[in-house]
C-alpha cells in the first residue's frame, strides 16, 4: 500500500490534472509526503510490524525538511520550467532572489529541527548547516549533490541525537 501511495503521488506530481510540480511548495510538499511513505516502507523492510512504531518525531521533521528544502532542485531548470509553465520559485522570483528565497527556506528547515525538538544539541548544528547551505546557494555555479550531501549529514546527525 505504501508503494501505491507512493506511485499515484509521483503520477499526480508529474502528470495532468494535478501535475503539482506546477506550484511552489505544492510540488515540494508532495515529494515530502513520498519521502514520508518510503521512510515508512523502509521501516517496514528492517521487520517493524505496526506503523505505530515508527517514532512519530520523525514525520514532521521530514515532511518539514523536504518541503522546503527541495526548492533547490529547481535551480537548475529555470528555462525548462518557465516553458513547461511550472510555476518554481526562480522562475516568479528570477534566479538570484530565488536563490535568497530557497535559502531562506533551507535555513528554516534546519531550525526546524531545533523548534520541533528543542533539543539544545542540535542548535548548533542547525546554525552551522544553514550557514553552510547558504553559501553553497550563493555560489554562482550550484550543484545539487553538495547541497543534499549536506542535507542527509544534518539527517544522521538529527537521528543521532534524537535516538
Amino acid at each position: 500500500m505504501l508503494i501505491l501511495g507512493m506511485i499515484i503521488l509521483s503520477w499526480g506530481y508529474s502528470m495532468p490534472p494535478f501535475r503539482t510540480k506546477r506550484f511552489p511548495i505544492v510540488a515540494t510538499f508532495t515529494l515530502a509526503l513520498i519521502s514520508l511513505l518510503a521512510a515508512y516502507a523502509g521501516f517496514f523492510a528492517v521487520g517493524a510490524l505496526s506503523l505505530q512504531q515508527f517514532p512519530a518525531i520523525y514525520s514532521l521533521p521530514i515532511l518539514i525538511f523536504v518541503s522546503l528544502g527541495f526548492n533547490v532542485k529547481d535551480l537548475k531548470d529555470i528555462d525548462s520550467d518557465r516553458k513547461a509553465g511550472v510555476k518554481s520559485l526562480p522562475v516568479i522570483f528570477g534566479e538570484e532572489k530565488a536563490r535568497k528565497v530557497i535559502s531562506l527556506l533551507v535555513a528554516l528547515s534546519y531550525l526546524s529541527a531545533f523548534a520541533l525538538t528543542q533539543n539544545i544539541l542540535l542548535l548548533p548544528f542547525s546554525m552551522f548547516f544553514a550557514l553552510l547551505s547558504d553559501f553553497m546557494l550563493r555560489k554562482a555555479k550550484l550543484y545539487e549533490l553538495p547541497l543534499l550531501l549536506t542535507y542527509f549529514a544534518f539527517a544522521a546527525i538529527f537521528v543521532w541525537i534524537v535516538l
